[in-house]
């Protein structure tokens, strides 16, 4: 199968202005803050050490927001990744620099885009629990979340602005 390559700056634009439209009208159009929506971890399979985590970022200000990390004192790391597409070889590759999400915008990371990349457990993990999750951007500010912790194979969340979200495999 053939596919063309998205640079990373691209494939940000294209999962940001894919949801815009949706999240502005399904949005509380009076909401002024970033919110995280859905933040869901993938845990890995016996043996594997990687999981991948997905969150779903709206951006109810006027401005754009850069989000430079996530944390969790539960994981030694956690890096933002894309899939970058060459030919038919997808690579994930850590991102360089903040990941811009534009004012009344969204960022939804989901499986072959924008994902984290989460190793290092820092104690037992089961499906079904939460764990704390805090979103680092570029101007300093912080939001503290959780994420749901998925089995692994798990089904994430299929979100689609103006429609109800349900249990999807993307």
């Amino acid at each position: 199968m053939n596919r063309t390559t998205i640079n990373g700056t691209a494939l940000f634009a294209l999962c940001i202005s894919t949801t815009a439209a949706w999240a502005q009208d399904s949005h509380d159009r009076g909401n002024q803050e970033i919110a995280v929506e859905h933040a869901e971890i993938v845990l890995s399979p016996p043996g594997a050490m990687m999981m991948a985590g997905y969150l779903a970022i709206w951006n109810g200000t006027g401005a754009q927001a850069g989000l430079v990390s996530v944390e969790s004192h539960m994981f030694g790391s956690i890096s933002i990744h894309n899939t970058i597409v060459t030919g038919d070889v997808a690579r994930m590759r850590p991102v360089a620099g903040p990941v811009p999400i534009p004012g009344h915008s969204e960022l939804l990371m989901k499986r072959g885009g924008i994902h984290l990349m989460i190793s290092d457990p820092k104690g037992p993990l089961a499906a079904g629990d939460a764990v704390p999750i805090a979103l680092v951007f570029e101007d300093g500010s912080r939001i503290a979340s959780s994420a749901r912790l998925l089995a692994p194979a798990g089904k994430t969340i299929d979100h689609h602005h103006g429609e109800a979200d349900g249990s999807g495999n993307e």
